[in-house]
């Protein structure tokens, strides 16, 4: 049976509690809206089935503040509380020049009807020479003013207000980030939100790259960069009309997805611990780039000190 993969978000389980069982429980936050509690094997199953966004928002009472799902998961690691942002230094204000004096070396002698033959200096001339300094120095210091001014009324910005905590998140769910086709594996960078979207060039479906950080994956380059990846759902396909459409008998019948193809080659998961499953769980993580993870770290600090 299949329905429209619009449906399947309406419809999904986002808002009804899980069991009192669960040791560690998280309120989900998105779109200024908040769902929840629910349990880590919850949400870890909802992130592999791309039902919960990496850069969604979650949070418990033994957390300090708001963290994205990829920041917590896989790790579980609380980020360091963000330092404040410093206020604005205030700008100084320009010292005023200070007048010259009159051109020093200035003859006083009046002149006479006939010049008098002498082997005396000219002092004309050596008052002449000595006022070439204090002229320069005075054109430095009127370029030096009129640059003052022209930043002050021109070029200063004004500082902005500060955004609130749905804009910083909007900004956040845009930020680009990889997506690879199934068949083609075109390289497609688009926002982070939706989850998925059709390539307009080969019709296939974009999903979300992934990144295997576990040391010894037999995929890893020479000089480090993991091996990034796809695990395309497979309950999600594409209608006739090119909508998306979801089959609820595949729906989370998978148990490798969201896992690395290369790391499951040397893998026995029937005999595998639950701390050994946990471990390669999080070793793969939603690949980001590194300009857009600078950002993101940006914003989640601007995010933190709005909430304040």
């Amino acid at each position: 049976m299949t329905i429209h993969l619009v449906n399947l978000v309406k419809n999904v389980d986002l808002h009804a509690p899980l069991p009192s069982h669960s040791a560690m429980e998280y309120y989900l936050h998105r779109d200024g809206q908040q769902w929840g509690p629910y349990d880590e094997a919850t949400l870890r199953s909802m992130l592999a089935a791309q039902q919960v966004l990496p850069t969604d928002l979650i949070w418990n009472d033994q957390m300090p503040d708001w963290a994205t799902v990829e920041s917590v998961f896989p790790t579980s690691t609380p980020a360091p509380a963000p330092a404040p942002i410093p206020a604005p230094t205030p700008m100084p204000t320009p010292a005023a020049v200070a007048t010259p004096v009159a051109a020093a070396g200035k003859s006083t002698v009046k002149p006479t009807d006939k010049p008098v033959v002498e082997a005396k200096p000219d002092k004309t001339e050596t008052g002449k020479k000595s006022s070439l300094p204090k002229i320069a120095g005075i054109a430095v210091a009127g370029l030096a003013v009129v640059g003052v001014v022209l930043w002050f009324f021109v070029f200063r910005s004004t500082p902005s207000a500060p955004r609130s905590k749905d804009e910083i998140m909007r900004e956040i769910a845009t930020l680009p980030v990889l997506f690879l086709t199934e068949k083609t594996k075109r390289k497609v960078t688009g926002p982070a939100d939706p989850i998925n979207f059709v390539d307009k060039e080969t019709g296939e479906i974009c999903w979300r790259a992934r990144a295997c950080h576990n040391p010894d994956c037999p995929e890893k380059s020479s000089d480090g960069t993991p091996h990034l990846f796809i695990s395309p759902n497979p309950a999600v396909f594409l209608e006739a009309d090119g909508t998306f459409g979801f089959d609820m008998q595949k729906a989370g019948n998978d148990p490798t997805m969201g896992a690395c193809p290369e790391c499951l080659k040397n893998r026995n998961l029937g005999r595998e611990s639950k701390f050994t499953k946990k471990k390669y769980a999080d070793w793969v993580k939603p690949y980001t780039s590194p300009k857009s993870e600078n950002r993101q770290k940006e914003l989640l600090k601007e995010h933190a000190a709005a909430a304040n």
